[in-house]
């Protein structure tokens, strides 16, 4: 973000920043929900299953407790993150528009070529310069030609 000039587009660019950053929020939202509720399906899966093994095979079901707690462990671990990134997602989306808000507030720096008058002024309009003609020169035949312009190499006499 940068802060504004009264003759640039900072402040506008600034609020599309501000806009692009909730719209990647409102997106990893959207995302981490997703991520969430498949989470939640897996859970009650692994639950389903351990309740099955353990109600059917009750002689081996402590063998697979181990495992069972392993996986519920990790989906707990993966909520937790998907906790934090939210969290930092939010918190990355107020970061940026109270620096918005805040840099709005400050007061405009003039530009150094601004002018309160939109019609160019007198000494901004270029004058044309006259370009210099070369001096005549006496061609071969008496007139006095441009040299270049005859196209004839002068004589040392000529010189």
């Amino acid at each position: 973000m940068k802060a504004p000039t009264t003759c640039g587009p900072e402040r506008l660019m600034n609020h599309a920043v501000v806009v692009g950053a909730w719209s990647f929020v409102v997106m990893l939202i959207v995302a981490i929900v997703n991520q969430w509720l498949t989470l939640n399906v897996i859970r009650d899966e692994v639950t389903k299953q351990q309740a099955t093994l353990e109600r059917d095979f009750q002689a081996a079901s402590g063998d697979f407790v181990a495992i069972f707690t392993k996986l519920k462990d990790r989906i707990w671990w993966h909520h937790a993150g998907l906790a934090t990134v939210f969290a930092i997602g939010i918190l990355g989306g107020l970061v940026a528009t109270a620096f918005d808000v805040r840099i709005a507030s400050l007061t405009p720096t003039p530009c150094v070529m601004a002018r309160s008058d939109p019609t160019p002024s007198a000494s901004a309009v270029p004058t044309p310069t006259p370009t210099p003609t070369p001096a005549p020169v006496p061609g071969r035949d008496g007139n006095t030609a441009h040299a270049a312009a005859a196209g004839t190499p002068l004589t040392p006499a000529q010189r």
